[in-house]
């Protein structure tokens, strides 16, 4: 009795710290189509933005100048947001933090070429600015952190600090979009992949994984310990099977035989299910 109830304690642990220390992560990793995981789509012309590969896709032709086209995301006092991306031809790439209490925010753009950002403390308009000696390399993926500390907000490519800005009315992510934009007629594509929000997350001891659950909107047809009406398959367990995740009882464990398991979570407007 006493394994299982360290067990049950060490799973309700966990759960919060992926709740609220490590953020959000969505690899896209489920079947073609929709983005589905509560991301807003913006399109225009023939622009599709959707999952192909276990990526977004954002492809097709703009019918209206500068119109976005991407994903986005309200976000909850987070600090952090970062994201893969790769420009295969003819988009170029945006991604934009803002403050939605301040109407500040902070943007950063490339056709390929060196980054540019917008640093806006009142929701106008300032004016692109070159970020120097800061480009993605071509036909790769990239990856790109923005980072919120104070009032001080920097961007970070491919693991590299490339500036650091200050907005004095940004004082928390409430929002996030990715997207590009292009004048109207122009046909080309941008792919996004592993978006993360907040933090990153705690690793699994011996692997070095990321202890991250995908928390899937959903609700079971029943509650009687059968997952098969679950899509296991689009989501991420938090897998237990180490003595360094024991909270106690350690001395009596033999080892992932005795006591381990994995951990799933849906959640709808009423109950969090696991």
């Amino acid at each position: 009795m006493s394994k299982i109830q360290n067990f049950a304690v060490l799973v309700c642990m966990l759960s919060v710290a992926n709740a609220w220390g490590a953020g959000f992560m969505d690899d896209f990793n489920r079947p073609d189509g929709d983005v589905g995981n509560d991301w807003t789509i913006q399109t225009d012309g023939t622009i599709t933005v959707q999952i192909v590969d276990n990526e977004v896709l954002i492809a097709g032709t703009q019918a209206t100048d500068w119109v976005r086209c991407g994903i986005s995301r309200d976000i909850v006092d987070e600090s952090m947001v970062s994201c893969d991306f790769m420009m295969p031809g003819g988009f170029n790439f945006h991604i934009r933090v803002d403050d939605t209490d301040t109407g500040a925010y902070f943007e950063v753009y490339t056709w390929g070429g060196n980054l540019d950002h917008a640093n806006s403390e009142d929701g106008g308009w300032p004016g692109w600015v070159a970020i120097p000696n800061a480009s993605p390399i071509a036909d790769e993926y990239n990856n790109i952190m923005l980072e919120l500390i104070g009032n001080e907000i920097t961007v970070t490519l491919n693991d590299t600090v490339v500036g650091t800005f200050t907005n004095a009315n940004l004082t928390n992510i409430r929002s996030v979009l990715i997207s590009s934009d292009s004048a109207a007629d122009t046909t080309g594509s941008l792919i996004i992949d592993n978006v993360r929000i907040g933090p990153p997350p705690a690793v699994h001891p011996a692997t070095g994984e990321p202890l991250v659950i995908d928390c899937l909107r959903g609700t079971p047809d029943a509650i009687d310990g059968d997952l098969s009406d679950w899509d296991l398959e689009a989501m991420t367990p938090a897998v237990l099977d180490g003595v360094e995740q024991l909270f106690s009882g350690q001395d009596s464990w033999a080892g992932p035989e005795d006591c381990s398991g994995e951990f799933y979570l849906l959640w709808d407007d009423e109950n969090i299910y696991g």
